[in-house]
């Protein structure tokens, strides 16, 4: 486990914000950052069958669920909390090719297999900084 991952050290999940109360203002910036053409459009990036997490989501599904992944990505967002089975990864190892044998850890290479609602969270965050936040106000000047 050392070998694959730097840090390999348990760690205590915090419900700091279980009681959050979120205000208009977090409702208005989760309607801005979740629109329904955003959604389609992180969707519309994943190949439908792609390998699933933990949680056994194909992409192919969230096309069926869009209306419902609004509401749960934007409630997701306003209340700042992604749910623990979306932050879980599975880790598959992928022996590399060409090695003479496969006894040693670093004779393999992991992939780790993470929810597809976490990564379409991701990719809106992300969009939204880049295009919103960024050019409004960049890091430089330049």
């Amino acid at each position: 486990m050392d070998t694959h991952f730097l840090v390999n050290t348990p760690y205590g999940v915090s419900n700091s914000n279980a009681n959050y109360q979120a205000s208009d203002e977090d409702w208005q910036i989760a309607s801005t950052i979740v629109t329904e053409e955003r959604v389609r459009w992180v969707v519309a990036y994943f190949a439908p069958f792609e390998s699933p997490g933990i949680d056994g989501i194909y992409p192919v599904l969230l096309y069926i669920i869009i209306g419902r992944l609004i509401k749960l990505l934007r409630a997701s967002t306003e209340l700042g909390y992604i749910p623990i089975q979306w932050r879980t990864a599975m880790v598959v190892f992928v022996p590399k090719p060409g090695r003479n044998d496969y006894i040693q850890p670093k004779s393999f290479r992991r992939i780790s297999l993470m929810s597809f609602l976490l990564k379409t969270t991701k990719r809106l965050i992300d969009r939204h900084i880049r295009d919103g936040t960024l050019v409004r106000y960049p890091l430089h000047a330049n």
